[in-house]
């Protein structure tokens, strides 16, 4: 079983409060970052991940039950979804619970500390953390 991570929409009074898929494609249309995998019409590529892809595969994300969703994001593909989220007026979560402002600031420090690395530039990370990124 896989690690994933949805854009999805908490419904609080019970109502279908969850993704169309005309919003998902409304977004794809205005996203040229986003191209179809051609396997199946649900599944995007994120074509301008900094690195590339993930593992040696590209970066994906696949509409489903009303929620758009990955398996295994980095921290790159994670900042994504999360602008994603914000423009479907919609939350980041995996099936834990939902994410919030501190999660993305966290993110946020990561894929600096990440880019810097990238470029041969000091890292600067948290007292905290020993090793990684």
């Amino acid at each position: 079983m896989g690690y994933e991570r949805h854009i999805l929409r908490n419904s609080k009074h019970g109502d279908d409060s969850s993704i169309t898929l005309e919003e998902w494609m409304t977004y794809v249309a205005t996203d040229p970052s986003l191209k179809t995998s051609g396997d199946d019409p649900m599944i995007f590529n994120w074509t301008e991940h900094p690195v590339g892809t993930i593992e040696g595969d590209l970066p994906w994300l696949h509409y489903r039950d009303g929620r758009i969703s990955t398996r295994h994001p980095d921290e790159y593909l994670s900042l994504k979804m999360f602008e994603i989220a914000e423009k479907l007026n919609a939350q980041l979560g995996d099936d834990e619970g939902v994410f919030d402002e501190a999660d993305r600031q966290e993110l946020e420090g990561d894929v600096r500390r990440m880019m810097n690395r990238l470029k041969g530039k000091p890292v600067q990370k948290p007292w905290w953390k020993f090793w990684g990124y």
